[in-house]
């Protein structure tokens, strides 16, 4: 029996046609875009392209879907792209194992070679499968001159990739949703989608929107946020030591303003939340593809 029947007759067949034939590229597969890459994997998406230099850690495994014991130190994207493909065998998937710098946003959403090659000039090669499967999940982008994608997912944590890439999208009218800070939130009711000027009582959104606003850009692209007050944040003092050694970039383990940012916290996370993000990641991306209107980038109702 095939797999997708029951997203068929909920959808219709045109529509998973659509989905089978769409490519999405998440960046960032951690608590919210592990999640969100395997539920666009399971409603049928034909093609996903995953960008994550972070390896799986202990402290990952309260609430991201690649961290286990057995996974502790492997790539995320490489135990991630493990589970789509047992998932969905067809699928096309392109891994890079390393984080987006900004000014490599451009050579990422246009398949330019440049962004292809630093993953040889650094040594990683190629994501495989598997220890005993060496089949490439790789395949070399082919350099083109158009996009490489039909939908962007922005999962990044940390501010200065995740504004180039919106800045980016927004300028060369891809469409996209991102995702706002999930830590130190506990109540999933609370969590929506809407443009990125009506967030609130969310620090990264506050802080995107200042950097964004340098730009001259204050609104004009969806998010996913929680309208809730965060929880308080754990001292730094109530972790060890080897918990807090995190990248310094990632805006979430700072307090909730740049200009703050020389203080270093930890903010405490529940198992649910980032995958109830990505539950509304999902829905917005899977909603704008198959809508009539994909095609002249209009938002889903």
């Amino acid at each position: 029996m095939d797999w997708t029947q029951r997203t068929s007759l909920l959808i219709g067949d045109q529509a998973l046609e659509k989905l089978q034939s769409s490519c999405v590229l998440i960046v960032g597969l951690g608590g919210v875009g592990a999640y969100a890459a395997e539920f666009l994997a399971r409603a049928g998406v034909g093609r996903l392209i995953l960008v994550d230099g972070d390896k799986v850690q202990a402290t990952n495994r309260n609430r991201q879907l690649p961290a286990l014991c057995s996974t502790e130190g492997r790539f995320k994207v490489a135990v991630v792209a493990e589970r789509l493909r047992d998932i969905n065998p067809a699928i096309g998937l392109d891994c890079f194992p390393f984080f987006l710098e900004e000014e490599e946003v451009g050579d990422l959403l246009f398949g330019r070679n440049r962004y292809d090659s630093r993953r040889a000039q650094q040594g990683i090669g190629k994501i495989f499968a598997g220890d005993d499967r060496k089949e490439s999940l790789t395949p070399e982008l082919s350099g083109q001159s158009t996009m490489v994608c039909d939908f962007v997912v922005d999962a990044i944590d940390s501010l200065g990739p995740k504004a180039a890439l919106i800045r980016s999208c927004l300028e060369h009218a891809v469409p996209l949703v991102s995702s706002m800070g999930a830590a130190a939130k506990l109540d999933p009711s609370q969590i929506s989608t809407c443009d990125i000027s009506k967030t609130h009582h969310c620090a990264l959104a506050r802080a995107l929107r200042h950097r964004l606003a340098a730009f001259g850009i204050r609104k004009g692209f969806p998010v996913v946020f929680s309208s809730e007050q965060a929880a308080s944040k754990t001292r730094p003092s109530e972790a060890k030591s080897s918990e807090v050694k995190l990248p310094e970039a990632k805006f979430s383990e700072v307090k909730s303003s740049e200009a703050e940012a020389s203080v270093k916290v930890v903010p405490g996370t529940i198992s649910y939340l980032p995958a109830a993000f990505a539950c509304h990641l999902a829905a917005y991306t899977i909603k704008y593809l198959i809508s009539e209107n994909s095609s002249t980038n209009n938002q889903p109702d």
